[in-house]
């Protein structure tokens, strides 16, 4: 956590790596630091954060005899939604770059501003190739070592929503062999025990995912079937469905279905 997360939070203040790599804290929108590092950037020497955590994570497993990796919020997902950033110059160099879309030099709202009016689905789909290289490269060294990797689904949120507020497509991961996913439902704890945050749009995730029609219909088709499926130990489930082969946003009434 950065020295601002730290601050933040009321947590005793010492040296950490990445204060002094700054460079790899989200930029919004709006040109603010958040106190979160976004895996998907570049140091100041030009090479990619993910090279170095594979590196270190390799390192981990072996030393300590680990079984695998979690993948957990910040990694499995974005902190933020990608409507919100990161917008810094880095990323969007690697934007334009993988899309061959010019984003005209300007201030960072301002190309914030152009990126969501003019390319926004390149903008999800660039985060969604991002996430799967990024994941690539580390299923690829956890095979090497004979190491598995389960993945948190992102933010409580169902596939589509996955796609359009974080950029994470399923079935990319999929592809490069995400395969045990633990599906994350803090939403309805945070409401049963009152949690002194903001609760509105958690709750308007329970209502819609009960009756909105056109939530309940989303479906995304997922070629590499679903090897195992875990739900987040001390969080009530909420109904989602998952069927051979293919991955849906139903409900079931029973709960979890596989």
């Amino acid at each position: 956590m950065s020295r601002d997360g730290r601050e933040r939070w009321n947590i005793p203040q010492r040296p950490e790596w990445i204060d002094e790599r700054r460079e790899l804290l989200y930029v919004t929108g709006k040109a603010e630091i958040i106190s979160s590092l976004c895996p998907l950037k570049r140091l100041k020497d030009s090479t990619y954060y993910e090279d170095f955590f594979i590196r270190q994570l390799r390192s981990v497993l072996k030393d300590y005899g680990l079984d695998g990796f979690h993948g957990a919020d910040g990694y499995a997902h974005p902190r933020i939604p990608v409507y919100n950033g990161d917008f810094s110059g880095d990323m969007i160099e690697q934007f334009m770059r993988n899309t061959n879309i010019t984003v005209p030099n300007n201030t960072i709202p301002k190309r914030a501003d152009w990126i969501l009016k003019y390319a926004g689905g390149q903008w999800r789909d660039f985060y969604a190739w991002r996430q799967q290289r990024f994941w690539e490269k580390t299923v690829n060294m956890l095979n090497s070592i004979n190491r598995s990797l389960i993945f948190n689904t992102a933010w409580t949120r169902y596939p589509f929503e996955a796609k359009y507020r974080y950029g994470i497509d399923c079935l990319l991961l999929m592809e490069v062999g995400v395969d045990k996913f633990i599906v994350e439902v803090p939403a309805a704890v945070v409401e049963l025990e009152g949690w002194k945050v903001k609760t509105g749009e958690f709750t308007e995730i329970l209502l819609i995912r009960n009756d909105c029609p056109y939530y309940a219909s989303v479906e995304i088709d997922i070629n590499t079937p679903i090897k195992s499926v875990a739900i987040q130990t001390g969080y009530p489930a909420l109904p989602i469905a998952f069927k051979a082969g293919t991955l849906y946003s139903k409900i079931a009434p029973n709960g979890i279905a596989v």
